[in-house]
């Protein structure tokens, strides 16, 4: 782990033990082990419902061969796990997905319905924070400074997402090859860049070849990834309308979908923090004090989701475990 991401490690601890010492653990707590039975219950079937969604969506990512179900769920499980563990990054995982898939789909295909998955994932999630917060909006008033922002870093998501969507048409890989040859750069970076071509330069360019074969002769798929995984999101709008509910403080489907966007929103902008820690439950916190909603009930919400988050990285790992693949995906990794 490098310097810079154990400083920010250690400032979200600090900020997350800030929060409980303000708050109070047993204040908590007691809050916790009042919602009973129904704690088990949010901990395992909303996310099973989502990770079912969004292994479907990435299913309707694959052009040719396409596997079965079940090991496309495992699959994305597993490398969501990874992506969790490792510090400060969000595709670390991504690399595993297609491992997991590439004797039944190929490497290449496999590796370009993870990027296209993933693309898919990030439209659809920028559709649904927009949806979710004009359907509040249109009820409830925010303050002009909270919209303004919403609104700038919106506009910045979609335009960095179709930018990358627009490349992946033209050809992503062939034509980063090529603006390599129009920067300047030391001649031992040249030798690397010139041996790293030489030798991975003909599977990029095969990835390329399927990305565009797929955008050009699979957009039904592609939009039925998008819309899938838009409901794959709405799930965890349900999943805090339980929560609340459980809590003992039910709040309106407008308000859960309002705390679920604006959650998701917070977390895209600090996911250089590692597996998000103190950023996420600040967020809930500051998300609840902003609904008028109380502090220590939003950092319920954002302690319960990270012991969910937990339990399904656990899982994850198992898999991982299970198909004995850590050691090969640590070396594609690396």
């Amino acid at each position: 782990m490098s310097k810079i991401k154990i400083v920010l490690l250690s400032l979200g601890l600090f900020m997350l033990y800030f929060l409980v010492k303000k708050i109070g653990l047993s204040t908590i707590t007691s809050q916790i082990m009042s919602m009973g039975w129904a704690f088990l219950f949010l901990m395992f079937f909303p996310i099973f419902i989502q990770y079912l969604l969004f292994a479907l969506a990435w299913q309707y990512s694959l052009n040719g061969r396409i596997p079965g179900f079940i090991k496309i769920f495992f699959a994305n499980i597993a490398g969501d796990s990874v992506s969790y563990m490792l510090p400060g990054t969000v595709i670390a995982g991504e690399p595993l997905k297609a491992f997991f898939l590439r004797d039944h789909a190929g490497m290449h295909s496999s590796t370009a319905s993870v990027i296209i998955s993933k693309t898919t994932r990030a439209i659809s999630m920028v559709v649904f924070v927009v949806i979710s917060l004009l359907i509040f909006l249109y009820f409830y008033q925010m303050p002009v400074f909270v919209e303004t922002s919403l609104g700038v870093v919106l506009a910045l998501l979609s335009i960095g997402i179709l930018i990358f969507l627009y490349l992946q048409k033209k050809g992503i890989f062939a034509n980063l090859i090529s603006w390599a040859d129009f920067i300047k750069l030391p001649e031992w970076v040249n030798k690397k860049k010139t041996n790293f071509i030489h030798e991975k330069g003909h599977h990029l360019l095969k990835l390329d070849e399927h990305l565009i074969s797929f955008y050009k002769t699979e957009s039904g798929r592609f939009y039925f990834s998008v819309s899938i995984s838009i409901i794959g999101w709405a799930i965890g709008a349900i999943e805090i309308y339980f929560f609340l509910k459980f809590l003992g403080m039910p709040v309106s489907p407008m308000t859960a979908l309002a705390v679920e966007a604006l959650s998701l929103v917070i977390n895209t902008c600090f996911l250089f923090m590692p597996a998000g820690v103190g950023t996420q439950e600040a967020g809930k916190v500051f998300i609840f004090k902003l609904l008028g909603m109380l502090a220590e009930t939003g950092l319920a919400i954002g302690l319960l989701r990270r012991m969910r988050e937990l339990v399904w990285t656990f899982m994850g790992l198992g898999v991982c475990a299970f198909y004995k693949t850590t050691e090969p995906i640590k070396q594609q990794i690396t």
